[in-house]
């Protein structure tokens, strides 16, 4: 086995102890006690000792892995993901949730009543709506969204790997990314929209000259800010794909 793949192995079993303890913490309710400590370790020991392993395989399969064994933890760290799951039972119910805050009813089902700041209405934009009917609909909970999140982590993990083996640069960004405590625990755990706009604004990179701003363009009605790229772009017209 090559020196850095057995180095990428180690690191990962590493970060791996970090994340097991990160998930054990939030089920004894032991994680405020140490969790920040362990979450800032991990990161520091990523950014310093960061795997140039080439093998696209095994990048794979470590990112899986860690997205993987987030899916199921109890929220700890951000609870949106009640109000991605309730407003997109609202919308296949016929209802708005640009009108309808969640204090408007009177439901108690083990998710509208957990949704933070319930007596405000939606600010979230219309194709992020459809997503989490589609959610709500497959699955009423939690682990939906998680799903989800996960894979459109994994997906500008991957995003970020092609772009550098484009421009024939070290895979050691992608490796940072793929292991670092940041994006694993806010995308897999915390399962926040944010994965699904930052996949899309990844992948418009990875396809600018051709495709990309049409990427741009769909995940800013996920979330707002990948619209904010396309104020850079000139001489965008309908033909330029």
């Amino acid at each position: 086995m090559r020196g850095d793949n057995r180095h990428a192995i180690w690191m990962s079993i590493g970060s791996f102890c970090c994340l097991l303890l990160l998930l054990a913490g939030s089920r004894s309710g032991a994680l405020p006690s140490f969790g920040p400590f362990l979450y800032a370790f991990w990161g520091i020991m990523v950014v310093f000792w960061t795997p140039k392993a080439t093998s696209f395989g095994l990048f794979l399969l470590v990112s899986s892995l860690f997205r993987g064994m987030c899916i199921g933890a109890e929220l700890v760290w951000s609870d949106d993901l009640y109000r991605y799951l309730w407003e997109g039972k609202l919308v296949l119910d016929g209802g708005n949730p640009y009108i309808s805050p969640p204090s408007f009813f009177s439901v108690e089902d083990g998710i509208r009543e957990l949704v933070n700041h319930s007596a405000i209405p939606t600010v979230y934009p219309p194709l992020a709506q459809y997503i989490f009917a589609v959610q709500s609909w497959l699955l009423y909970d939690v682990k939906s969204v998680q799903m989800l999140s996960a894979l459109a982590d994994l997906g500008t993990a991957a995003a970020i790997w092609v772009w550098l083996k484009r421009r024939s640069l070290p895979t050691t960004g992608a490796w940072l990314y793929a292991l670092h405590p940041l994006p694993i625990i806010e995308c897999a755990w915390s399962g926040h929209l944010e994965s699904l706009a930052v996949c899309t604004l990844a992948w418009g990179l990875v396809g600018y000259n051709r495709w990309g701003k049409w990427v741009w363009f769909v995940g800013g009605w996920i979330k707002l800010f990948p619209f904010v790229y396309l104020m850079f772009v000139r001489k965008w017209t309908v033909w330029d794909v």
